[in-house]
């Protein structure tokens, strides 16, 4: 038996057996970090979906900053430009509802592209109880 054969074929095969070890725990911590961004990105973004939903038509000045600083975020670049638009329209009167319902509907689409979820083409309709007193 040649020892010097023996010994390079298992120094080879370690040396490919770590080298495999050590791409794929890059590549887990990679999937692993992407996965978890998404996630945030999901997370932030359907709950600036539901403030400025729940804002629409009632003004809720609170919620609607704090949905527009979530969407300055994590939003996508023209999510991030229709927020710039609807805090512009505050300087000057109050914001066309119109301004709102489609940026709703973009994060709307967005979400449910990322949720891998198929297209919802209605457009969105706001229910608000009223109390007649």
């Amino acid at each position: 038996m040649n020892w010097g054969i023996f010994l390079a074929q298992m120094i080879v095969t370690l040396i490919v057996a770590l080298t495999g070890w050590f791409v794929a725990h890059a590549l887990s911590a990679q999937r692993d970090v992407a996965n978890e961004r998404r996630k945030l990105r999901i997370n932030y973004l359907v709950e600036a979906f539901r403030k400025l939903e729940k804002a629409s038509g009632r003004l809720e000045t609170g919620l609607i900053e704090s949905a527009l600083a979530d969407i300055q975020l994590l939003g996508s670049p023209l999510q991030i430009e229709m927020a710039f638009d609807i805090m512009k329209s505050f300087n000057n009167q109050k914001p066309d509802a119109e301004m709102f319902e489609k940026l709703l509907e973009n994060l709307r689409e967005s979400i449910r592209l990322e949720l891998k979820m198929e297209s919802a083409d209605k457009k969105i309709h706001f229910f608000r109880f009223i109390e007649k007193n």
